[in-house]
């Protein structure tokens, strides 16, 4: 079997998943949780001196989303079909 190689962002978004599996279910949780644990997210100071060094939302759920394609995690039924309705409602109103 061969090995999965993940990057370095891959790992410590299932790092964060693993102790909080809830976390891949839940984009406000998994940025937060990741903002704090590895971006030294500071409560202290303002949102934009936070927002202008920590690393961008869309890297981290694609990190998740790469996790999930690859079967490292897995999303709850609920989550899956909400993703899914999205996804649809999407095609719909842009035709891609």
């Amino acid at each position: 079997m061969e090995e999965i190689r993940i990057t370095p962002l891959q790992k410590r978004v299932l790092g964060i998943i693993q102790d909080s599996p809830r976390a891949a279910n839940d984009d406000p949780m998994l940025l937060d949780l990741y903002w704090h644990t590895y971006d030294g997210w500071d409560d202290k100071k303002s949102l934009y001196s936070n927002l202008s060094r920590i690393s961008p939302s869309e890297s981290i759920t694609r990190a998740r989303r790469k996790l999930h394609e690859l079967g490292l995690i897995v999303y709850t039924e609920d989550t899956e079909q909400a993703r899914y309705e999205e996804f649809k409602k999407y095609k719909e109103e842009y035709g891609r």
